[in-house]
This record gives C-alpha cells, sequence and structure tokens, in this order.
C-alpha cells in the first residue's frame, strides 16, 4: 500500500483511532480521555449519518435499549425531584456521563476493532506503570497510591480494577499471548496488585485466580483436594497479613453502608435523584452521630447502594439487567471470560462507586459493550 493510500485509510479509520486513544489515555488523563473520547463519537456519528450505518444500533439493541430507559428515567426523574432549573445547572456533570451508554455503541460494529479494547486498556495501563517506575527511579522514592492520586488524579482502585480486568483477560485468552508473555504480564499485574495494597483487590484477584485455576484443572477429586490445600494456605496468609486491615477498612464503609441503607429503605422503588447522594448521607452521618462523616462529600462507597439510593429499585434493574446478556447468549470461552469479569465487577463495586467517576463508567461502559458483542461475534463482520 502506497503513502497516499495508507493517509487516506487513515483518515477513513480516525473516529476509530480516536476510540481507541481515549482508552489509552482513560488511565493516564481524564482531560484527554474524555476529550477524546467526545470528539471520535462526534466523527463516528458524522460518519453514521453521511453513509447511513445504523447497523452498530441492531448489533447493540438490548443493552441500548435498557440504557435508554435508564437515560429516560433519570431525565425524568432530576426535572421531577429537583425542578428543571436545578437539572440543567447540573446536566453536564451529574446527568451526561450516562450518556455514554448510548454514544459509545456506535463503534461496536466491527469484531476486529471491538477485539483489540482490551489491549488498549493494557497498553494505557502499561505506559502509566512505565510513568510510575520512571519517577520512582528520578526522584528516588516509591510513588505510592497517594502521591499517585496527587500526580496522575487517578484513584487506587481505579487502577486495581483495570490490573483485575487485565488478569482476567490475560487468563482467559490462550490463543493471544505466548505462554512466556502471559506469565511475565500475569507477574507484573500481580507485583502492582500488590503495591497498590487494595484489599479488595487481593482478595478478588485471589477469587479470580481459583476460578480460572478451576476451568483448566477441571476440578478431579484429587485435583479439588490440592485446591483445597491452597485456598488452605491462602487463608493462613490472608488471616496473617490482612486481616487487620480488611477489619479497618470496613468499618469505615460500614458506617457509611449502614447510612445508605437505613435511607434506601424510606423510599426504594424510585430513590432520590442523582445530585442528592451526598445531601442524603449527610443528613445520615447527623442523625445516626457520624459526625466526623459530615461534610465530607462521600458518597455510598457502593456501586449498588449508591445505584439504589440515587434512582431506586427501578433504576437498579434497568442500570445492572443488561449485564446478563453475555452470561446468557455467549459462547463457552468467552462466558467464562466473562463469569472472569463479574468475579472481578461485583466485589470491586462493593467497596467503591465506580460510576460517579469518568474513570470507572467509562470503563464499565465499555467493557460491558465490549463483552456483548464478543457474545454474539458471529454476527458482526468481521
Amino acid at each position: 500500500m502506497n503513502m497516499s493510500g495508507l493517509t487516506k485509510r487513515l483518515i477513513g479509520q480516525i473516529d476509530d483511532i480516536g476510540f481507541m486513544a481515549s482508552i489509552i489515555t482513560l488511565p493516564l488523563s481524564i482531560k484527554w480521555s474524555s476529550k477524546l473520547l467526545f470528539m471520535s463519537i462526534l466523527l463516528r456519528f458524522f460518519r453514521m449519518v453521511s453513509k447511513k450505518d445504523f447497523s452498530w444500533y441492531s448489533n447493540q439493541k438490548p443493552v441500548i435499549t435498557f440504557y435508554t430507559l435508564l437515560v429516560f428515567y433519570i431525565i425524568i426523574q432530576g426535572i421531577w425531584l429537583d425542578g428543571s432549573w436545578l437539572f440543567f445547572k447540573t446536566f453536564d456533570k451529574a446527568y451526561a456521563p450516562y450518556l455514554i451508554f448510548l454514544l459509545v455503541p456506535l463503534f461496536y460494529n466491527n469484531i476486529k476493532i471491538v477485539a483489540q479494547i482490551p489491549k488498549a486498556l493494557i497498553l494505557g495501563v502499561g505506559i502509566l506503570m512505565l510513568f510510575i517506575l520512571v519517577l520512582t527511579l528520578v526522584e528516588w522514592q516509591w510513588y505510592d497510591r497517594e502521591m499517585i492520586l496527587e500526580v496522575f488524579d487517578i484513584h487506587h482502585l481505579y487502577i486495581s480494577l483495570y490490573l483485575l480486568f487485565i488478569m482476567n483477560y490475560i487468563l482467559s485468552s490462550n490463543d493471544v499471548f505466548k505462554l512466556k508473555s502471559r506469565s511475565l504480564l500475569l507477574l507484573m499485574v500481580i507485583l502492582f496488585l500488590l503495591l497498590f495494597r487494595s484489599k479488595a483487590a487481593i482478595v478478588t484477584a485471589l477469587a479470580l485466580m481459583l476460578f480460572h485455576s478451576g476451568i483448566w484443572l477441571k476440578l478431579s477429586f484429587k485435583k479439588l483436594i490440592g485446591l483445597g490445600f491452597v485456598i488452605a494456605i491462602l487463608i493462613v496468609i490472608f488471616h496473617t497479613f490482612f486481616f487487620e486491615l480488611y477489619l479497618k477498612a470496613l468499618d469505615f464503609r460500614s458506617r457509611i453502608w449502614n447510612v445508605a441503607i437505613e435511607s434506601i429503605m424510606q423510599q426504594p422503588l424510585l430513590g432520590y435523584g442523582n445530585i442528592n447522594e451526598y445531601d442524603i448521607l449527610n443528613t445520615g452521618h447527623f442523625l445516626n452521630g457520624n459526625y466526623d462523616f459530615l461534610d465530607s462529600h462521600l458518597n455510598a462507597h457502593n456501586q449498588f447502594l449508591t445505584s439504589l439510593l440515587k434512582f431506586g429499585l427501578v433504576g437498579f434493574i434497568l442500570m445492572f439487567i443488561p449485564y446478563s446478556y453475555p452470561l446468557l447468549k455467549g459462547k463457552n470461552s468467552i462466558r467464562y471470560e466473562y463469569i472472569g469479569f463479574l468475579i472481578v465487577m461485583i466485589p470491586m463495586s462493593f467497596v467503591e462507586s465506580f460510576f460517579n467517576r469518568h474513570h470507572g463508567i467509562v470503563f464499565f461502559c465499555i467493557t460491558l459493550y465490549y463483552y456483548h458483542t464478543m457474545s454474539k461475534k458471529v454476527e458482526l463482520k468481521a
């Protein structure tokens, strides 16, 4: 292919390139990731209209249907509870992020491109880890999770979430990486998870490895005994090194969870609205004597409780039902990988409200559509 032909091809795929760049920069910069995502969506929209290509909608119709209902529900709820003036005033930060569930599917009609999404995230996380190592060597001090938050504006739980996704992808992708490459990548992921000291991530990583070990071993009686022995060793290690840390972390979160649950029980069906989480929790903290939490701008630190608190049972169902599609329709290979993803998603979502930040809501959006697409890839063009 000559230079002019290559240039034309690149220009023709500039929206896809921008989308992949937004995923690569997701762990590195909210500013760049959000700008690249917005620009690529805009370019893809114009290309879709000019070519009248709406195949993306039919490919993702079940998931888009539920999220369309969710977005309309959130908008109506916001106007009803807070008034139109406050709704439009807070739309950009509070409501606009949920629109990505309706716009990102524009990129999910080409299986070859969709299949590169995990690799784009691996590249982005790899660059972040390289930056951390370089800064550590240059300044001769380890960049711990507090310093990473200050420099890169990303909480260690979000980095741990990405690392766990990568771990699951590596363990599931026998045909993508050679054994040595897989082993090296897996070792690096485990090392960084330990360095970030995320207690929830460490437990999730152990559960993930046990799940994939069960798949590989096919769990005969002898292998079950061996697996049980490994589990016993891990329990001893956990109790020796991490148990007290978990108790301290759970004490902080359990106080917030108790207040959130009490508030949810008072208005379980429709919730309190998208912008009222902090005010409702602050009131609950005051009534429960958690004075050290007052005016702390703390969310529920639990995505499931945050969803119920904001949107009630109606919004909760609309938000999470789409996650059942890849499980029900996927082939065994992608189904096992998706179960691994759920093993990552569910426990991590119990300790953080990921949809409240760009790093989280974009990640769960792109991965949901990735697994939905890969579960029905035979129907999509190559």
